[in-house]
C-alpha cells in the first residue's frame, strides 16, 4: 500500500469549523481519558501543594501571584503583573466563600485540569484517535508539571488554549472571542493563539468574528496594562525590556553564557568575562553594569536535555509525520496545520522568553499531543514491531527526569543522560515515521477512526 497518501483524503471537511458532516458528541474513551488526566493532575498538585513545605516545589514567580491574589499589587513586578485572571479569581473565591489561599488557587488548578483534559480528548477521538493512544499522548509530564506550582498561570492557559481549538474545530465559533478575552488575561502567550485563530477565521471567510476575536484579544491587554503594579525588575522601558529579553535569553540558553547584572539579587557568576559600565541612562533604570559570564555546561544540558526529552520521541515523530507533507497539511487539513504551527511557536519561544526552560516548552505541547496524534491518524501508522522500541525510549526519555525530580531530587546527572536518550528516540522515532526512509515504508496507511 502507498505510504505517502495525501492527509485528509477521507473526509469531506478539510477545513476549521467542520461541516455537519463531521459529529463531535461525547465518547465515553475521551470522557475516561479526561477522568484519568484530571486524577492524575490533581493527586500530583495535591501531594506536592499540601505537603507542609510546597514552596521547595514552587518557582520564585510564585510570589507575585500570590502577592497579587492579596491585593498587595505593588509587591508584583512585570511581567506577571500582566496576568492576573488566576491570581484575582482564587483571591475572590478566597474573600467570597473564606476558603484558604491554597486552596483557592487549587480549586482553579481544578478546573483547568478539567477543561484541558477532557477538551483535548475530545480532539483527538474527532479525527479518529482511540481512547488508549490518547492516554498515551496525554498523560505524560509536560502535561502534569503545570499543576505542580497551582499559583502560576500555565494550567489555566493550556485550558484556554485547549477551550480555542475545539471551538474551532466544532460548531460554537461565536464563542471564540470570549475565551480569547479570558486568555489574554491569563498570560500573553494568547497572543500567538490569536494569530493563528484570525488566519484560520479569515480561511474560512469569518471575517467579523476574526475581527471581533482580535478586538477581545486587545481588550484583554488593555485590561492588564491598566491593571498597573511595578515596572520589571531592573525598572528598564518596558519596550526596551521586552526587545532586550529574546537575545539575551537566546545567549543564556541556547549558548550557556549567563549575563551579569551589577547589584542584581540573582549573581550569574562570581567573575564576570566581560564587564560594561552602562552609566545612569533613563530608559535602562537601575541597571548601571552587565556583564557576560563564560559558558556554563549545566545551563546547556538543561536546556538541550529539555528540547530533545521533555516530549519524548513525539518531536521525532512529527518531523516524520508532517516534514514532507508540510504543504499538504496547509492546504488540506488547516486545522491540523495551525495546531502544529501554534505549539513550533511556542517551542521557539520557550527558549527566548525565559530561564526556566522546562516549564516554558510545556506550552508548545498543541504541536506534539494534538499534532502528532491527528495528523498520525490521516496518514498511518509505523509497523507494529517498531512500537516497543519507541515506546520504551519514550518511556525513559520523558518520565526519567520527571520522577528523579519529584522521588529524589533535582539533579543534573539524569539530565545529561536523557540528552543522549533523547536524540537517539527522537532519529529513531522519525526515521519509523517518514515515509522516505527504509523503515518508515513500513507505515502502514488506515482511515480515521481505526486507532485504538
Amino acid at each position: 500500500m502507498d505510504s505517502t497518501r495525501a492527509p485528509c483524503t477521507d473526509r469531506r471537511d478539510r477545513g476549521a469549523f467542520v461541516s455537519p458532516s463531521r459529529t463531535l458528541s461525547i465518547r465515553r474513551s475521551e470522557c475516561l481519558v479526561a477522568f484519568l488526566g484530571g486524577l492524575a493532575a490533581l493527586l500530583y498538585s495535591g501531594a506536592i501543594n499540601f505537603s507542609g513545605r510546597p514552596f521547595e516545589h514552587h518557582w520564585p514567580d510564585s510570589q507575585n501571584y500570590l502577592a497579587m491574589a492579596q491585593g498587595l499589587l505593588e509587591q508584583a513586578t512585570a511581567p506577571f503583573t500582566s496576568r492576573i485572571l488566576v491570581p484575582v479569581t482564587a483571591g475572590t473565591i478566597h474573600r467570597t466563600i473564606g476558603a484558604d489561599l491554597d486552596l483557592s488557587f487549587f480549586l482553579v488548578s481544578a478546573v483547568a485540569a478539567c477543561i484541558f483534559f477532557f477538551f483535548s480528548a475530545r480532539m483527538l477521538t474527532a479525527h479518529g484517535v482511540g481512547g488508549v493512544i490518547s492516554a498515551a499522548l496525554l498523560l505524560i509530564p509536560p502535561t502534569l508539571i503545570p499543576f505542580r506550582d497551582i499559583y502560576l498561570p500555565d494550567a489555566a492557559s493550556m485550558a484556554w488554549t485547549a477551550l480555542a481549538l475545539l471551538i474551532m474545530l466544532g460548531r460554537r465559533p461565536f464563542l471564540l472571542p470570549a475565551v480569547m478575552l479570558a486568555g489574554a488575561l491569563t498570560r500573553e502567550a494568547a497572543i500567538v493563539l490569536l494569530l493563528v485563530s484570525v488566519w484560520l477565521l479569515l480561511r474560512s471567510g469569518r471575517r467579523v468574528l476574526a475581527a471581533s476575536t482580535v478586538a477581545a484579544a486587545v481588550a484583554g491587554l488593555a485590561i492588564v496594562h491598566l491593571y498597573g503594579g511595578q515596572s520589571n525588575a531592573h525598572g528598564m522601558n518596558g519596550a526596551l525590556y521586552l526587545l532586550l529579553k529574546p537575545p539575551v535569553l537566546f545567549v543564556e540558553n541556547m549558548l550557556g553564557a549567563e549575563f551579569w547584572v551589577g547589584g542584581a539579587s540573582r549573581i550569574a557568576c562570581a567573575r564576570p568575562a566581560i564587564v560594561l559600565d552602562l552609566g545612569s541612562l533613563p530608559l535602562l533604570g537601575h541597571l548601571e553594569q552587565v556583564g557576560l559570564c563564560a559558558p556554563s555546561y549545566k545551563r546547556l544540558i538543561i536546556t538541550y536535555s529539555a528540547l530533545f526529552s521533555l516530549f519524548g520521541v513525539l518531536p521525532g515523530a512529527l518531523l516524520g509525520i508532517v516534514g514532507s507533507r508540510w504543504g499538504q497539511f496547509r492546504d488540506r487539513c488547516p486545522w491540523i496545520f495551525a495546531v502544529i504551527v501554534l505549539g513550533l511557536a511556542m517551542f521557539l519561544m520557550g527558549v527566548v522568553t525565559g530561564r526556566a526552560v522546562e516549564r516554558l516548552l510545556i506550552y508548545s505541547w498543541p504541536a506534539f499531543v494534538i499534532g502528532v496524534g491527528v495528523a498520525w491518524a490521516e496518514v498511518g501508522r509505523p509497523h507494529p514491531f517498531a512500537w516497543p522500541v519507541l515506546l520504551t525510549i519514550h518511556a525513559a526519555t520523558s518520565w526519567v527526569v520527571f520522577a528523579h525530580d519529584n522521588l529524589i531530587g533535582w539533579d543534573l546527572r539524569p539530565r545529561a543522560l536523557v540528552l543522549g536518550l533523547g536524540l537517539l528516540g527522537n532519529v529513531l522515532s522519525y526515521l519509523a515515521f517518514s515515509p522516505h526512509t527504509r523503515i518508515g515504508r513500513l507505515v502502514r496507511p488506515s482511515a480515521p477512526g481505526r486507532h485504538t
